[in-house]
């Protein structure tokens, strides 16, 4: 090779060389000095101007996660207007995170797709999203959930004014088309150690019920959310849940056609003489069927659900595909 190509390439190399570090000491350099402060502000000021004043965020520690993401910890919801239920001190509905994770995979990126991994800690368990948007209106979600507490502040079950608890897994996969009735999804739950009190609920004392380890199944198309399969091992109190929810547009809209069956007996009656009573007064308002179950039908919409009295009806065979 002639000494003029080998003086070419040294040069050629010393060249990409300066670039490349250029283009490292600018990026390190962006990294530093990434207005971090600027973003929080800027995320609380879009939630509450997208929300119209009555959601705020706040941060308390945010700051860069790797080239591609950021990490946000201590990060609370306040929902202005919602108050839970019970609640004596006046503070509004507010939803915790302990930590939320969200960042750019490399890798989709090389074939023009998006997906946004995102992990939210809630104390010991996780919740792991991993989305990749269509278009401005469309996703697609992976979702797992690993070991949830059910009492945690971000699932807001606090709000129903009666303490639940138990460990919450599961996982599932939705086609979010701009709205829930148009959406897909289908998602399993289980949950471990479930328990429901003590509290007092219209006047009436609830003890605290053990309602052993819990299995769920959802599915959702064409606006129809069907309970595909509802399973219980253990517990003091015996349930059967099924029924559909009609999606609306306005979620809070959709229509609740749901059956609950309850049963009890045994020891625990004798050793709860007043939920004892206060089913066999239920029965003046629900009947029992030949199971020994009292059938509570709901109906009305999310927002505002109705009490029926009558036999559920019989649950919908589900196709197998």
């Amino acid at each position: 090779m002639p000494p003029s190509d080998n003086r070419n390439r040294r040069s050629l190399i010393k060249t990409i060389g300066y670039a490349g570090f250029a283009l490292f000491s600018l990026l390190l350099s962006l990294y530093l000095t990434f207005p971090v402060e600027a973003l929080r502000d800027r995320l609380s000021q879009e939630v509450s101007t997208r929300s119209a004043n009555t959601i705020a965020l706040d941060i308390s520690d945010l700051s860069l996660l790797g080239p591609t993401g950021i990490s946000g910890k201590d990060i609370d919801l306040t929902f202005r207007g919602h108050q839970p239920k019970n609640s004596t001190d006046g503070r509004p509905l507010q939803l915790h995170l302990d930590e939320l994770n969200t960042r750019v995979e490399i890798l989709p990126l090389l074939s023009g797709t998006a997906t946004l991994d995102t992990s939210a800690r809630l104390g010991d368990g996780t919740i792991v999203v991993d989305a990749t948007p269509r278009d401005a209106r469309n996703l697609d979600a992976r979702v797992s959930i690993l070991g949830v507490e059910l009492a945690h502040d971000a699932l807001l079950l606090g709000a129903l004014g009666v303490p639940i608890r138990g460990l919450l897994n599961g996982n599932g996969n939705l086609s979010w088309r701009g709205e829930a009735s148009k959406s897909d999804m289908d998602l399993s739950l289980s949950t471990g150690g479930l328990s429901i009190g003590p509290a007092v609920v219209a006047g009436f004392s609830l003890p605290k019920i053990n309602g052993g380890n819990v299995s769920l199944e959802l599915a959702a198309k064409e606006g129809q959310l069907q309970i595909v399969s509802f399973k219980q091992r253990g517990g003091d109190v015996k349930l059967v849940l099924n029924g559909s929810i009609s999606l609306r547009r306005r979620i809070e809209q959709s229509a609740l056609d749901l059956c609950v069956k309850v049963k009890a007996e045994g020891d625990f009656l004798e050793a709860n003489p007043k939920f004892k009573s206060a089913l066999e007064l239920a029965q003046i308002r629900f009947k029992r069927d030949g199971d020994g179950y009292l059938n509570i039908n709901i109906g009305g919409n999310a927002t505002r659900p109705r009490v029926r009295g009558g036999l559920c009806r019989a649950a919908p065979r589900t196709r197998k595909s």
